[in-house]
């Protein structure tokens, strides 16, 4: 079978695309060039602008004019947004949205019955997959409410794997946190007092009007110790001074279009909306305003540093043949991504989505045998 891949936008829309065509070819698909006849054509989308969205119907006319027999997806950002729009136009077979490769595989084959497939990315949740725990953090939830369900879920794990408190290595555990994830796992490693409320707040809390609801959640979110038995985290593709892809406003513009608050946040709101000329901003952030360089939630975060009882070791991925110290991986750059004081530092050459990145495993093993006081295994590649 032959498929053909129109991509738009972002580095990301290029890194989803070619883990597409990966796992195309290892079910014996062959990839061709969009402007030749293919059995299945993919738009992976962008709606940063009208603009793309139009461009995006074009692609997908296209193909359909191509053949008329062939089957045309269309998945990406857009596709997450209007999904109702596009499923109403004629010449689209197929609405994947976001992270719904099992289904994007299946239209690709012709074997969907839905015509859409879409998930609502607005519910945090927790899975516990082989043992390990994974937190979904949506781009919506910027402040209190993701750090605490991440505290939440190493308290439910430590619970479950060790009822009786009598294992000792949970009570020195490792937290690995990509990307914005590596801010939530700082979240869990610092004693932030009330220094991260102060910059968000022009009145103390305990003088907010407040339902007793609210005030909790702001309490348990912007007023963090260390969560007890962590004792080493490592960040990989930290924005620990923010990113200039989220320092663009319409970045956040287009979070607030794909994403509406969700409920506790939104409750969260009409109370602050209580306490007039109190808070910097009435607006709730998104995650993707938390980690613009401007925003007070990273700059006040950056200023506090990781527990002494806890070690840090940092992964920083750096595009180009460029001066290390000059690069960005294409999010993030490393002169915001580069802490002191830590462990190690590995500078591996990749974009933002490194995680998958052979020298990145390798160190994430690295340093998991180390705080497991085994040697490290051979080939690991230096730190500095």
């Amino acid at each position: 079978m032959r498929v053909a891949v129109a991509t738009l936008g972002c580095k990301v829309n290029q890194y989803d695309t070619a883990v597409m065509e990966r796992l195309f070819g290892e079910r014996g698909w062959t990839s061709v060039p969009f402007t030749q006849p293919a059995d299945a054509y993919v738009v992976n989308s962008c709606t940063v602008t009208d603009r793309a969205d139009s461009e995006a119907r074009r692609l997908a006319r296209r193909a359909r004019r191509t053949n008329p027999n062939g089957r045309v997806i269309l998945t990406g950002c857009y596709a997450q947004t209007s999904p109702e729009q596009i499923t109403r136009l004629g010449y689209v077979d197929y609405v994947i949205g976001l992270n719904r490769l099992p289904e994007l595989l299946r239209a690709v084959a012709g074997e969907l019955v839905e015509r859409t497939a879409v998930s609502d990315l607005r519910h945090a949740r927790t899975v516990d997959t082989l043992g390990i725990e994974t937190l979904f953090v949506p781009a919506t939830e910027g402040l209190g409410s993701p750090p605490e369900r991440l505290r939440e879920a190493v308290a439910g794990a430590v619970a479950r794997l060790d009822p009786e408190s009598k294992d000792p290595a949970l009570r020195r555990m490792v937290l690995v946190g990509h990307s914005q994830g590596g801010l939530l796992v700082k979240m869990q490693s610092i004693s932030s007092g009330d220094r991260i409320w102060n910059a968000a707040s022009k009145k103390p809390l305990e003088e907010m009007q407040l339902s007793d609801q609210t005030r909790d959640l702001l309490r348990r979110g912007m007023f963090v110790e260390p969560v007890p038995g962590v004792s080493r985290v490592v960040f990989i593709c930290t924005p620990h001074r923010g990113s200039f892809v989220a320092g663009r406003n319409i970045i956040a513009n287009v979070t607030r279009k794909m994403l509406s608050l969700p409920f506790t946040m939104a409750g969260v709101a009409a109370d602050l909306a209580r306490n007039p000329g109190a808070m910097s901003s009435m607006v709730i952030p998104s995650a993707v305003d938390n980690m613009s360089p401007r925003h007070h939630f990273i700059r006040t975060l950056q200023e506090i540093p990781v527990a002494p009882s806890v070690t840090v070791n940092s992964i920083i991925a750096v595009e180009g043949d460029g001066p290390v110290e000059e690069g960005d991986d294409g999010v993030v750059k490393y002169t915001s991504a580069h802490i002191e004081p830590v462990e190690s530092e590995l500078v591996v050459k990749s974009n933002h989505s490194t995680q998958g990145n052979p020298h990145t495993i390798e160190e994430v093993r690295r340093i998991l045998r180390l705080h497991e006081g085994l040697r490290p295994g051979a080939g690991s590649p230096p730190s500095r």
